[in-house]
């Protein structure tokens, strides 16, 4: 795809945004340093840093990074070391506001409990602060070009605040922002004045899990051809939320594998001008690298955890020397209630 030839993407296959938790005061540490370091290359087309917050009251742990002016120069050096590794350095911009702290526990226990508190929460958020995080995305999105991340993608999904704009279950607002896709126009208008170099990713959920699935999709379907007409040129398909039922974020055996290729490769096919990319369970990915439309690519968050080679050993067919992941779940440390990522089978990590 001509999108991919302009970026210089080498491979199809994506380094998924994964929240570390390794950073200190907002500012990447050595060791958050280290672990991009080492997944990127290896064939790896786009290398994310994933959440990073546009501001320092949307952390979502004491961990998380976020993107200021005095911290630039550790920012524009991981850039650089994304790049000499050989892929193309992405930033996931993210702003995480929720009427509670969020639960350790994987599934919600009351869906409607969650629904009344959250859209009541959503529509009690001031016009203008909701204008002012717009505008907080637009200038963290100009200082990661500044700083050399060549993709920006806009986290719209998991249940982050422009998630709950995108839900129609949740949205009940009567002003503008109750078009859920108002506030993305906005940020990616913004931008395109701000830092036009830039390419706009977008994260959605393709389902969030409040209503009937056969019904979300056709809704979602419609928000994402909207989305590639108001300057996202790649939008990324995830599902879940995390305070509503977090293995539709991160599909185990139970839920198999692929879950979420089918949706991706329909809308791969319907928007042919449109980079797309899904995550989700993907399993072996040697076959993926033919897979057509050839403006499908895929993102792959566990497997580089266990092992950052992964994709480059799939690929040369050395099978037998893949760490594989074993869905011990210590990567989700938030849950486990840990500070940082780890991992059950690379203690490097």
């Amino acid at each position: 795809m001509s999108l991919s030839r302009d970026l210089g993407i080498a491979s199809r296959f994506f380094l998924a945004p994964i929240n570390t938790g390794l950073a200190y005061l907002g500012t990447p540490t050595d060791h958050f340093v280290r672990f991009h370091k080492e997944r990127s290359g290896h064939k790896i087309g786009v290398a994310y840093i994933g959440n990073v917050a546009v501001a320092e009251q949307y952390r979502t742990n004491d961990g998380t990074a976020v993107l200021r002016r005095d911290n630039l120069d550790v920012w524009s050096g991981l850039a650089r070391i994304i790049s000499n590794q050989g892929s193309v350095p992405g930033i996931q911009l993210a702003c995480k506001v929720a009427p509670a702290e969020s639960q350790r526990s994987w599934k919600c226990l009351d869906r409607q409990e969650f629904i009344r508190r959250t859209s009541l929460f959503l529509s009690e958020i001031s016009r203008e602060r909701i204008l002012q995080t717009c505008e907080q995305f637009v200038v963290a999105a100009a200082l990661a070009s500044e700083a050399g991340f060549r993709v920006a993608q806009i986290h719209a999904a998991h249940g982050y605040l422009l998630a709950l704009l995108l839900n129609r279950v949740i949205n009940k607002r009567s002003d503008e922002f109750g078009d859920g896709l108002h506030a993305l126009a906005r940020i990616s208008n913004g931008i395109a004045s701000k830092a036009s170099g830039l390419t706009l990713d977008v994260r959605i959920s393709i389902l969030d899990g409040l209503e009937e699935a056969d019904e979300e999709r056709r809704y979602r379907a419609g928000q994402m051809r909207r989305l590639a007409d108001i300057g996202y040129r790649i939008i990324s398909l995830s599902a879940g939320m995390y305070d509503v039922d977090r293995r539709m974020i991160y599909p185990g055996r139970a839920q198999g594998q692929r879950v979420y290729v089918p949706d991706a490769l329909a809308m791969a096919v319907s928007c042919p001008a449109t980079l797309w990319n899904v995550a989700g369970n993907l399993g072996p990915i040697a076959d993926l690298e033919t897979q057509e439309p050839n403006n499908l690519t895929f993102a792959i968050g566990r497997p580089l955890i266990a092992d950052p080679e992964f994709v480059e050993k799939s690929l040369s067919h050395r099978h037998e020397e893949i760490v594989r992941c074993v869905f011990s779940g210590h990567c989700h440390y938030f849950s486990r209630g840990r500070t940082q990522i780890e991992c059950g089978v690379n203690p490097g990590v």
